[in-house]
């Protein structure tokens, strides 16, 4: 492999393997690290503690950092940057009941580091357009919403349930699907 686990330092801890393409002669390193401003610092962002709203959290975010969002029911359209980390506050079961927006994610153009987890989403769904390929995991999609995926997107869909609103319809494109519930939808199923 071109980057392996350090021994004794436990999962996440990357390095170059010897053999990789990102080390030049001399150990210079292009790529993975050693270019750039330097490390900087991955924050987190609450709402409501540190910002009023979710938008306005992720205005403010960088990518790499988490916007945690604390039980409520938010009334906003979100429309999310790559890199963001969106969590909301699971239940007790691990379902994602308790922090809910009332509106739609418009995914436009982020990449896979994107992350959406723990909400209930409800009137308005997840838009993904534009080369979008977040990963929408552990979500309820419910109440007159759905994903809509567009062309040239793939998104991963997992452990979400969508339910008594619009299913997922894919135009054009192959995202991925994996142990998610999807029924009782009003326009159908999974559809393109």
């Amino acid at each position: 492999p071109l980057f392996f686990d350090e021994p004794g330092r436990g999962s996440l801890k990357f390095r170059l393997a010897t053999n990789s393409p990102c080390i030049l002669p001399g150990n210079i390193t292009i790529g993975a690290y050693g270019i750039g401003p330097g490390p900087r610092t991955i924050r987190n962002l609450n709402v409501p503690d540190d910002f009023p709203t979710i938008q306005a959290a992720i205005n403010a975010a960088n990518p790499g950092d988490t916007v945690q969002v604390a039980p409520e029911t938010y009334q906003e359209n979100i429309t999310m940057k790559s890199g963001i980390l969106l969590f909301g506050q699971l239940a007790p079961d691990g379902g994602p009941d308790t922090t809910i927006i009332d509106g739609g994610i418009d995914c436009d153009n982020v990449d896979n580091t994107t992350i959406i987890t723990g909400f209930t989403i409800q009137n308005g769904g997840i838009v993904c357009v534009n080369d979008a390929d977040p990963y929408i995991v552990r979500n309820l999609i419910t109440t007159k919403a759905g994903v809509d995926i567009g062309e040239t997107c793939r998104p991963w869909i997992e452990h979400n349930t969508i339910v008594d609103g619009n299913g997922v319809s894919i135009y054009h494109t192959a995202p991925i699907l994996s142990h998610n519930i999807i029924a009782y939808n009003q326009v159908g199923g999974v559809f393109g």
